[in-house]
């Protein structure tokens, strides 16, 4: 009846009364567990159920009563065994992980398509956008993706051309307007000066009719004619765009104090006060006479910026094991805000009477073909001070291939 019963139920029965096992369908060592359980447990509950182990083996038990007479109550134990339960849930956990690991394969699948499909385009949409804030109309970008995100590409696309033809066009404009501008300037003050040659050449010629001293009037023709030469020669500087220099070895000290010296050799400077303060070593390799040329343009404009009788302007030199700094500070009544930032631009004048406006276009073309920078430093009502930095040793490559290309 035992065995029949475990092939119905497909589990292990075992009939026992009391401590005694009448028959069982488990094999003997387990048989032996169990009738070592039944003595210590004794009768379970029949509405309970409990997982023991028999040997090596677990199993989940319940019992029921199934005869209660004489000559003594038999009960049935029901053992299901645990293997294929556990079975079942080692392959649930396998199938469990490999869904994981594929679904995690896919995701990763799917981030990489959307990646290629919306995100790199994307990020190459941005690249370009950043470039054409910055200034870079020539970056381009390859519209690619979905058909949103390349139509989007493909409007950038056009924006920046069209951005790269407008900038173009206005860069012409700015061109003619600005050759426009230096003829109109160089004009008007070659105009002015041959105008001052030629009425001291009539002087000169009636000097003896009408008493006048002939050295003034050769003076004045001088004057002028040097005025339009160093007109002439500020606009060829301006125009050159090789950048030729020349580097030799030299005292940066002395090239600003020939400079200094050659300003305050004009007559209409002599009351300006120009004092020079100097630290570190003051030898370096650069090109002495644009150097000169660099410093006499920048302490001549703070000499005509200065007052007349109390102007003092004072150049700061200092220097590092890689470059010099030199500041060149006046008492003049500041840049107008709204000239500043254009200071350095050709044809910009602050307001003097003979200004050609070129006189700082050509400091800062100096200062860029040895590869330093100037700068404002600071402005004010009370004075300006001009900061520029050189580097103290000109690279001799540079300085070749500059030949080369002139």
């Amino acid at each position: 009846m035992a065995e029949q019963l475990a092939a119905v139920s497909g589990s292990n029965i075992v009939l026992a009364t009391g401590n005694s096992v009448i028959a069982s369908t488990l094999p003997t060592n387990q048989e032996n567990d169990l009738r070592s359980w039944i003595g210590r447990e004794g009768a379970a509950n029949e509405k309970d159920t409990e997982e023991i182990k028999l040997g090596s083996e677990k199993y989940r038990i319940a019992t029921v009563l199934i005869h209660s007479g004489e000559p003594a109550p038999v009960r049935c134990y029901v053992l299901v065994s645990m293997h294929r339960s556990d079975q079942f849930l080692m392959m649930l956990n396998r199938s469990i992980t490999v869904l994981g690991i594929s679904a995690v394969l896919l995701a990763a699948f799917l981030l990489t398509s959307v990646s290629r499909t919306i995100t790199r385009p994307l990020d190459n949409l941005v690249a370009g956008v950043r470039a054409l804030a910055a200034g870079d109309y020539a970056y381009s970008i390859t519209p690619r993706g979905s058909s949103e995100v390349a139509e989007l590409g493909e409007a950038f696309s056009k924006m920046r051309r069209d951005l790269l033809a407008a900038q173009e066009r206005w860069l012409t404009t700015e061109r003619v307007a600005a050759l426009g501008l230096a003829a109109s300037s160089i004009s008007h003050d070659l105009r002015h000066y041959l105008a001052a040659v030629v009425a001291n050449a009539e002087f000169l010629y009636e000097a003896e009719k009408l008493k006048l001293n002939r050295d003034e009037i050769y003076e004045e023709i001088k004057m002028a004619s040097d005025q339009m030469t160093d007109l002439l020669d500020s606009f060829r500087e301006l125009a050159r765009a090789d950048g030729t220099i020349s580097p030799v070895p030299a005292s940066i000290d002395k090239t600003i104090r020939f400079a200094v010296e050659a300003v305050l050799a004009r007559a209409e400077l002599r009351t300006r006060t120009v004092s020079i303060q100097s630290s570190g070593d003051m030898d370096g390799v650069f090109d002495t006479k644009k150097i000169e040329r660099l410093f006499f343009n920048l302490v001549l404009n703070a000499c005509e910026a200065a007052p007349q009788f109390t102007g003092k302007i004072h150049v700061e030199i200092a220097s590092n094991d890689e470059e010099f700094e030199i500041r060149v500070s006046d008492n003049g009544s500041g840049i107008p805000q709204v000239i500043i930032d254009k200071l350095f631009d050709p044809f910009v004048s602050m307001g003097k009477p003979n200004g050609t406006g070129l006189g700082l276009a050509i400091v800062n073309k100096i200062v860029q073909d040895h590869d330093g920078t100037i700068s404002v430093e600071r402005t004010s009502n009370e004075g300006t001070v001009f900061l520029v930095r050189l580097p103290r040793y000109v690279s001799a490559v540079r300085a070749n291939s500059q030949a080369a290309v002139h």
